[in-house]
């Protein structure tokens, strides 16, 4: 088998770790409902859940160090603008949650929302250029 460039392998394993969230976002509610993971082991759903996203931190910070300095800057860039959207957009929410009345959603899907926020901000993201007002 050919060796896949870092941003190759990044690609498919993100794809494929996205896909095991998904899995695991829609299976574990069921297992839990059914009893299938008992009360007393309810933290094993935690860990199922939180195991993908760690892997998919480690894939970031694995293809950051194997890549050149160029591309690098534009990884950190897009983590940068993704954190910039979600930061005052959970602020937002906290606050017309808290003081509006706002539906309540669980905190467990902030991490997918950032990874879902980080592809779209990849997509529009492609220079490692800051623009100036000059």
């Amino acid at each position: 088998m050919p060796k896949l460039s870092p941003n190759t392998e990044y690609a498919v394993v993100g794809v494929l770790l996205s896909l095991l969230i998904a899995v695991l976002y829609a299976a574990v509610p069921v297992l839990l409902v059914k009893g299938i993971i008992p009360a007393d082991m309810r933290w094993i759903a935690g860990v199922l859940l939180a195991a993908p996203f760690l892997a998919l931190h480690y894939m970031v910070y694995r293809l950051m160090r194997r890549s050149d300095e160029f591309l690098r800057t534009v990884i950190a860039k897009r983590l940068i603008v993704t954190t910039l959207l979600m930061l005052p957009a959970t602020a937002v929410y906290g606050l017309a949650q808290t003081f509006a009345n706002g539906p309540v959603i669980p905190i467990t899907f902030a991490a997918p929302v950032f990874w879902v926020a980080f592809a779209i901000v990849c997509l529009l993201v492609h220079g490692s250029r800051v623009p100036t007002s000059e």
